[in-house]
């Protein structure tokens, strides 16, 4: 029997951005992560690994515990792993009210996931890295990492939810995500 090679793919999945779109589709909580990410990686690929890049709100906020539970919970699920950044509160001024307000912004996430992308296009075991993201600044890390392996892109295209013009074109491939991508990823109930 000869033994057949086979191609092996990372997904890395910005937690927020992948929120987002599972929220404007009405999804969040219903999503089945390992059959997502296989479905990610394609038909002609074993999927070596899932990174989920995400920050956990403030210790004390009311939904920092409901959070550390989906990353532990994402944490636990096979070839999984979460690597997790913080939420820092800056203060903007609003330029029509003047009024000064508080809100969370992610801090290191972005940082990790390309550093993570760029470790992954030099190990010679992976073939492909699916990048489910939407920020312009990924792009000098996805040039860099698809002379070494493919780059494809999984995104939204709605009004809320999207991805940079110069991401997608940087990618070899694009996957657009749509309410009908995930139907076939949905969790079993009962």
């Amino acid at each position: 029997m000869i033994e057949r090679p086979f191609h092996r793919a990372v997904v890395l999945i910005d937690g927020m951005f992948l929120q987002n779109i599972m929220n404007e589709f009405c999804l969040f909580g219903r999503v089945d992560f390992c059959r997502l990410s296989d479905k990610l990686t394609g038909p002609d690929h074993v999927r070596a690994r899932t990174y989920v890049f995400d920050s956990l709100p403030e210790s004390g906020s009311p939904t920092f515990s409901r959070k550390q539970k989906f990353l532990d919970k994402l944490s636990y699920l096979p070839k999984f792993q979460v690597e997790t950044g913080y939420v820092k509160l800056e203060k903007r001024t609003c330029p029509k009210c003047g009024e000064t307000i508080e809100f969370p912004r992610q801090k290191k996430v972005d940082i990790l996931l390309a550093t993570r992308l760029l470790e992954c296009s030099l190990d010679l075991k992976i073939d492909k890295i699916v990048l489910v993201a939407g920020d312009l600044d990924f792009v000098p890390a996805v040039e860099l990492a698809k002379k070494k392996t493919e780059m494809v892109l999984a995104y939204a295209e709605t009004e809320r939810v999207g991805a940079a013009t110069q991401l997608k074109k940087s990618c070899d491939d694009r996957i657009i995500l749509t309410p009908e991508y995930f139907r076939d990823c949905a969790l079993e109930h009962g």
